[in-house]
Protein backbone atom coordinates (compact mmCIF):
# COMPACT_ATOMS: atom_id res chain seq x y z
CA UNK A 1 0.00 0.00 0.00
CA UNK A 2 2.99 2.33 0.37
CA UNK A 3 3.95 2.10 -3.30
CA UNK A 4 2.17 5.38 -4.07
CA UNK A 5 2.89 7.44 -0.97
CA UNK A 6 3.85 11.02 -1.57
CA UNK A 7 5.45 12.74 1.41
CA UNK A 8 6.18 16.42 1.96
CA UNK A 9 9.68 17.59 1.01
CA UNK A 10 12.47 16.03 3.10
CA UNK A 11 13.51 19.35 4.66
CA UNK A 12 9.99 19.72 6.09
CA UNK A 13 9.39 16.09 7.02
CA UNK A 14 9.18 14.48 10.44
CA UNK A 15 10.89 11.43 8.94
CA UNK A 16 14.63 11.00 8.80
CA UNK A 17 16.26 11.50 5.39
CA UNK A 18 16.70 7.71 5.07
CA UNK A 19 13.06 6.95 5.88
CA UNK A 20 11.88 9.78 3.66
CA UNK A 21 13.89 8.35 0.77
CA UNK A 22 12.42 4.89 1.33
CA UNK A 23 8.78 5.96 1.42
CA UNK A 24 8.54 9.07 -0.73
CA UNK A 25 7.00 8.03 -4.05
CA UNK A 26 5.89 11.43 -5.35
CA UNK A 27 7.53 10.71 -8.68
CA UNK A 28 5.83 7.32 -9.01
CA UNK A 29 2.81 7.92 -11.22
CA UNK A 30 1.98 4.24 -11.74
CA UNK A 31 -1.49 3.46 -10.39
CA UNK A 32 -1.77 0.94 -7.60
CA UNK A 33 -2.55 -2.50 -9.05
CA UNK A 34 -5.30 -2.99 -6.49
CA UNK A 35 -7.51 -0.66 -8.51
CA UNK A 36 -6.93 -2.41 -11.83
CA UNK A 37 -9.92 -4.66 -11.25
CA UNK A 38 -12.96 -2.47 -10.67
CA UNK A 39 -15.44 -5.28 -11.25
CA UNK A 40 -17.29 -6.19 -8.09
CA UNK A 41 -17.63 -9.88 -7.41
CA UNK A 42 -21.38 -10.38 -6.80
CA UNK A 43 -20.60 -13.10 -4.25
CA UNK A 44 -18.65 -10.63 -2.11
CA UNK A 45 -21.39 -8.05 -2.32
CA UNK A 46 -23.97 -10.68 -1.39
CA UNK A 47 -21.88 -11.77 1.60
CA UNK A 48 -21.71 -8.19 2.86
CA UNK A 49 -25.46 -7.75 2.36
CA UNK A 50 -26.35 -11.04 4.08
CA UNK A 51 -24.24 -10.08 7.09
CA UNK A 52 -25.91 -6.65 7.19
CA UNK A 53 -22.73 -4.60 6.82
CA UNK A 54 -23.54 -0.91 7.18
CA UNK A 55 -21.39 0.25 4.25
CA UNK A 56 -21.73 -2.37 1.52
CA UNK A 57 -19.23 -0.72 -0.86
CA UNK A 58 -16.67 -0.32 1.91
CA UNK A 59 -17.27 -3.89 3.05
CA UNK A 60 -16.68 -5.24 -0.47
CA UNK A 61 -13.50 -3.18 -0.90
CA UNK A 62 -12.10 -4.26 2.48
CA UNK A 63 -13.16 -7.85 1.91
CA UNK A 64 -11.41 -7.99 -1.46
CA UNK A 65 -8.21 -6.58 0.03
CA UNK A 66 -8.22 -9.16 2.83
CA UNK A 67 -9.01 -11.99 0.42
CA UNK A 68 -6.05 -10.92 -1.71
CA UNK A 69 -3.95 -11.38 1.44
CA UNK A 70 -5.34 -14.90 1.93
CA UNK A 71 -7.83 -14.26 4.74
CA UNK A 72 -11.13 -16.12 5.18
CA UNK A 73 -14.15 -14.25 3.76
CA UNK A 74 -16.58 -15.16 6.55
CA UNK A 75 -14.13 -14.13 9.26
CA UNK A 76 -13.37 -10.84 7.55
CA UNK A 77 -17.03 -9.90 7.02
CA UNK A 78 -17.83 -10.85 10.62
CA UNK A 79 -15.02 -8.57 11.84
CA UNK A 80 -16.22 -5.74 9.57
CA UNK A 81 -19.78 -6.03 10.89
CA UNK A 82 -18.61 -6.09 14.53
CA UNK A 83 -16.44 -3.00 13.95
CA UNK A 84 -19.36 -1.22 12.23
CA UNK A 85 -21.65 -2.03 15.17
CA UNK A 86 -19.11 -0.82 17.71
CA UNK A 87 -18.53 2.41 15.78
CA UNK A 88 -22.27 3.05 15.51
CA UNK A 89 -22.73 2.32 19.21
CA UNK A 90 -20.02 4.82 20.15
CA UNK A 91 -21.41 7.42 17.74
CA UNK A 92 -24.89 6.96 19.20
CA UNK A 93 -23.59 7.53 22.74
CA UNK A 94 -22.54 11.02 21.74
CA UNK A 95 -26.10 11.93 20.81
CA UNK A 96 -28.98 12.32 23.22
CA UNK A 97 -28.98 10.62 26.61
CA UNK A 98 -26.15 8.06 26.96
CA UNK A 99 -28.02 6.21 29.73
CA UNK A 100 -30.91 5.65 27.34
CA UNK A 101 -28.53 4.28 24.69
CA UNK A 102 -26.98 1.88 27.21
CA UNK A 103 -30.31 0.40 28.29
CA UNK A 104 -30.27 -3.34 27.73
CA UNK A 105 -26.56 -3.36 26.94
CA UNK A 106 -24.90 -6.47 28.26
CA UNK A 107 -21.44 -5.08 28.74
CA UNK A 108 -18.80 -5.81 31.32
CA UNK A 109 -20.01 -5.45 34.86
CA UNK A 110 -18.21 -5.39 38.13
CA UNK A 111 -19.02 -8.75 39.70
CA UNK A 112 -16.30 -9.04 42.31
CA UNK A 113 -14.54 -6.14 43.88
CA UNK A 114 -11.24 -6.49 45.60
CA UNK A 115 -12.60 -4.68 48.64
CA UNK A 116 -11.22 -5.61 52.02
CA UNK A 117 -13.79 -6.48 54.66
CA UNK A 118 -13.31 -4.26 57.68
CA UNK A 119 -14.70 -5.05 61.09
CA UNK A 120 -15.51 -1.91 63.01
CA UNK A 121 -14.89 -1.77 66.72
CA UNK A 122 -18.11 -2.11 68.74
CA UNK A 123 -17.82 1.52 69.86
CA UNK A 124 -18.35 2.74 66.29
CA UNK A 125 -21.82 2.51 64.81
CA UNK A 126 -22.70 2.85 61.16
CA UNK A 127 -25.44 5.32 60.39
CA UNK A 128 -27.45 5.82 57.21
CA UNK A 129 -27.65 9.51 58.03
CA UNK A 130 -25.53 12.07 56.27
CA UNK A 131 -22.41 13.24 58.06
CA UNK A 132 -21.73 16.79 59.20
CA UNK A 133 -22.14 19.54 56.62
Amino acid sequence: CMENWCIVPADNSLWSPVSHGLYNECDNRDPDGFFDNTEVDPALEELCILNEAEDIDGCVTDLQAFLDDGDDADDVVNDIVIEDQAATFVDDLAEGDPAERLEGWDGPTLSDTNAIAIELPPTITVSDEEGPN
